[in-house]
C-alpha cells in the first residue's frame, strides 16, 4: 500500500481549517501545517513540501488564483474548498488546481478522496466544475470569433510580457526584468489581455496555454 500524501491546510477560518484537518487525519491522511493567509499559505509549502494543498480560494490578503502559480512551482497539487460553485472556480482549475470540493454539498469522503485522487496525479472534480470547465473549454477552443480573426495575435513585446506572466512575474517583477516601466507593463498587459478575451493574469496564460502561445 502507497503512503498517505503529505497535505497541508489552507483556510482563512479556523473553524475550517480545524474541520478539515480532522476529516483527513481520522482517514490516514496526515496534515503537515496549515495557513490562514496566502502569504502565509507560500511559507509553509517551502518549510514543509506537502503533496497537496487543501485551500481555500480567497484569503484576506489575496485570492487562491493570484498565488497558484508560485504554489504550483513548488511541487504542490491544489484541491480547491470553494463555498460555491463560480467562474472564479473555473479559472482556478484552468489556471492549473487539481480539483475541487464544495463545502456547501461536499460529504467528508469527498476530500479524503480528492486528496488521494489528485496526490497520485488525477483530476477530483465537482459534476457542476466539470460542467463548467467543459464548456469553458468549448468555447476557449473555438478560439476568436470570425469579426475578430486577429484577436489573438501577439506583439513579440507581448509575448515576453506574456510568458513572464506564466512564470508568475507581478507587474513590477516583469518591468525589472524587461527593464522598462511598471506603467508600460501594464499598458501591455491590457492590450494582452483584449486580444485573448481574458479577464485577468491567470485567465489570460491559460487561454495562451491552450492556444500554443507559450510554445
Amino acid at each position: 500500500m502507497s503512503a498517505a500524501p503529505r497535505v497541508l491546510v489552507a483556510h482563512p477560518s479556523a473553524l475550517v481549517r480545524t474541520t478539515l484537518q480532522s476529516v483527513l487525519e481520522k482517514r490516514g491522511i496526515p496534515v503537515v501545517g496549515d495557513a490562514d493567509r496566502l502569504t502565509i499559505l507560500r511559507q509553509r509549502c517551502a518549510e514543509t513540501h506537502p503533496q497537496v494543498v487543501v485551500s481555500a480560494e480567497r484569503f484576506p490578503d489575496g485570492d487562491l488564483l493570484a498565488g497558484l502559480t508560485a504554489l504550483l512551482s513548488s511541487g504542490a497539487r491544489i484541491l480547491a474548498v470553494c463555498e460555491s460553485h463560480s467562474d472564479n472556480v473555473v479559472d482556478i482549475l484552468l489556471a492549473g488546481a487539481s480539483g475541487c470540493v464544495f463545502l456547501t454539498d461536499g460529504l467528508p469522503d469527498d476530500v479524503a478522496q480528492g486528496v488521494r485522487t489528485v496526490s497520485k496525479g488525477g483530476s477530483a472534480l465537482h459534476p457542476l466544475a466539470a460542467h463548467a470547465v467543459l464548456n469553458r473549454w468549448r468555447a476557449e477552443r473555438d478560439g476568436p470569433s470570425p469579426s475578430n480573426p486577429r484577436r489573438d495575435v501577439l506583439t513579440s513585446r507581448e509575448r515576453e510580457i506574456l510568458a513572464a506572466m506564466a512564470r508568475g512575474l507581478t507587474t513590477r517583477g516583469v518591468a525589472e526584468k524587461l527593464e522598462i516601466s511598471v506603467k508600460t507593463v501594464e499598458a501591455h498587459k491590457a492590450r494582452v489581455f483584449a486580444k485573448l478575451g481574458a479577464r485577468n493574469q491567470a485567465h489570460a496564460v491559460s487561454l495562451a496555454r491552450s492556444r500554443h502561445l507559450l510554445d
